[in-house]
């Protein structure tokens, strides 16, 4: 079972492949989340080599283990 880490390693990877390649402009590489992935893209834009920006729908505004509970 991936974790929210293992996520967020994805999203970098992604983002890392995409600054690769010629075609695409750096400046214009970004994440988009909904819901646990709106959580998995702030997390990623925290880490070095951030995205330019970042778009979350529906992410959750509290701890995960609230989450849970609920």
């Amino acid at each position: 079972m991936a974790t929210t880490a293992d996520r967020v390693k994805d999203a970098q990877a992604g983002m890392n492949f995409l600054r690769t390649r010629s075609e695409i402009a750096v400046t214009g590489i970004g994440l988009i989340g909904h819901g646990e992935g709106g959580n998995v893209a702030a997390l990623a834009a925290a880490e070095p080599l951030p995205p330019a920006f970042i778009v979350l729908l529906a992410a959750y505004g509290i701890p995960g283990q609230q989450v849970l509970v609920q």
